[in-house]
């Protein structure tokens, strides 16, 4: 149950995220075509993965993290990419040496700030 939990936890996320991206994209389409791409405004738009190297399914959502970053493809967008290696997967037995407690304690007053019961990193529930 509690799987299922972070599972819709992080669905939520990166729905956010996507209508985040989404309303970047549609402002893109709609500002002056007079203006080329490399002209354009660019808006800073700030993606943050909690993550970390005890989970063993956090690589997939760390290697989409790394194709944002380097492709930017989001008109009018600067993508800042944060990968933040939280803490608590390091009591399953191998220490993350990238994690932070303060990376932990970020995403925890992210749940606390929008009512979630629970936070969540990639997980794989099969």
């Amino acid at each position: 149950m509690m799987h299922f939990r972070l599972l819709i936890v992080g669905l939520a996320a990166i729905s956010g995220l996507t209508t985040i991206l989404s309303f970047r994209y549609i402002h893109a389409a709609s500002a002056p075509a007079a203006l080329s791409r490399d002209d354009a405004p660019q808006s800073p738009v700030l993606i943050e993965l909690f993550t970390s190297e005890g989970c063993s399914s956090c690589p997939p959502a760390d290697a989409l993290l790394e194709r944002l970053d380097r492709s930017q493809r989001a008109s009018g967008a600067d993508l800042i990419v944060l990968s933040e290696h939280v803490d608590y997967w390091n009591d399953i037995g191998w220490k993350d040496p990238y994690s932070s407690h303060e990376y932990s304690e970020r995403q925890s007053a992210y749940a606390a700030q929008f009512g979630l019961r629970s936070i969540y990193t990639p997980a794989d529930d099969r």
